[in-house]
């Protein structure tokens, strides 16, 4: 899987980021019926939107939200 390494540290300390193609990779494994689409909404590959529709949530909550991210931390 692919990281990002802005180089931002000088302490010794990385941060890293994920990827959009890696976000949508995480979420299609996690939910390979749903509609997914991930936009990189500062043109600066570290702050992704993320939009996942799986058939299995027909409305939002806490939940089906928590699904979501639960995917991205175990994986990513």
């Amino acid at each position: 899987m692919e990281k990002h390494d802005d180089g931002a540290s000088k302490a010794g300390a990385r941060k890293i980021a994920m990827m959009g193609p890696d976000i949508e990779a995480l979420s299609r494994k996690a939910f390979p019926e749903a509609k997914v689409s991930v936009a990189d909404l500062a043109g600066d590959g570290d702050h992704h939107g993320a939009r996942v529709i799986p058939l299995a949530f027909t409305i939002k909550s806490r939940s089906s939200i928590r699904c979501v991210c639960d995917a991205q931390r175990d994986n990513g």
